[in-house]
């Protein structure tokens, strides 16, 4: 999950989506490890594949599309389109592409893209994984966070963690907290739970990656770091604050999507002050307290005390 990077079956196996999978040894020299891959490919039968790589050189684009080629792959969307595979700058802000909208536009020839549209973020979710979800859920509302994070300069620390939770426990009592992530997060999850005061679960470890995002569809609201979990909470359209630091720069990994707060500091992400996070919170909590309704009653109360004067 968070500790690991997650394999593509892990997010897509079972949505329908996909039949199986390969291992690709990215980066290897191996003649024999490229053999057998080739051997492999050339079982599927397949003659067309979809590139979704990170940017690449010319001459590594140019090195995977001979590969693939003697592995009888004659129709490699997205390799060969050097030029839509560039991110654009926005001169004006400063501000990358998102690399969602890089790969989409070096896709363009499968059909347009809207990444704006909930159904092209659907991870077509199985009955039998929302089972899973729900059995291991708390009967009533809960906050859900990821603390954890593959890179430590993701992190933004136990003591700020320690600190917003304390603070959002008080103010919202009838919120519980389930906190996800891989089976390494689960120490440190089981500290941050001593801040909260009311109903805490740590779900590290415990849940797939597609019955974590089950998990998250049903929270009231995320809190995480740049990492796999934010990206499963911002795809099953769960409101979000999102903490990211000088690891990539601004936009290039934000969710897309509504009811979303992306907190960026190219300073670090330990720059990001504890109180913004807390004030982006509540501005969500706010904004979905009508369908939240059990959440909190302050909430509750603040929002008919809102409606009565408009």
């Amino acid at each position: 999950m968070s500790g690991a990077t997650s394999s593509l079956a892990e997010v897509l196996g079972g949505s329908g989506l996909i039949h199986g999978e390969l291992a690709y040894p990215v980066g290897t020299r191996s003649p024999m490890a490229l053999l057998r891959l080739r051997r492999e490919i050339l079982a599927t039968g397949a003659d067309r594949m979809v590139y979704l790589m990170p940017e690449r050189s010319p001459l590594a684009l140019r090195r995977d599309l001979l590969f693939l080629k003697t592995c009888g792959i004659d129709d490699a969307i997205g390799v060969s389109q050097e030029t839509l595979r560039l991110r654009r700058l926005n001169e004006r802000t400063g501000e990358v592409e998102r690399e969602c909208a890089r790969l989409a536009r070096s896709l363009t020839k499968l059909g347009p893209i809207d990444l704006g549209a909930p159904a092209s973020w659907d991870l077509m979710l199985t009955p039998n994984e929302r089972e899973i979800a729900r059995k291991h859920l708390p009967e009533g509302p809960f906050l859900a966070i990821n603390m954890g994070g593959k890179l430590a300069s993701n992190d933004w620390g136990a003591d700020k963690w320690t600190a917003l939770l304390q603070m959002l426990s008080r103010r919202h009592p009838a919120l519980g907290l389930v906190i996800v992530g891989g089976a390494d997060d689960r120490e440190r999850a089981e500290c941050a739970r001593l801040a909260w005061s009311g109903s805490t679960l740590n779900l590290c470890g415990k849940l797939s990656v597609r019955a974590t995002a089950a998990s998250l569809e049903r929270a009231a609201l995320f809190i995480g770091h740049d990492s796999g979990p934010m990206h499963l909470a911002a795809a099953v359209r769960v409101p979000l604050v999102a903490l990211f630091g000088d690891n990539n720069p601004p936009k290039k990994w934000h969710p897309i999507g509504a009811r979303q707060i992306c907190l960026h500091d190219m300073c670090g992400v330990r720059r990001i002050a504890i109180d913004e996070v807390l004030a982006s919170v509540e501005k969500l909590l706010l904004e979905t307290v009508g369908s939240h309704c059990r959440v909190s009653r302050e909430l509750c109360d603040l929002a008919a005390e809102r409606s009565e004067h408009r």
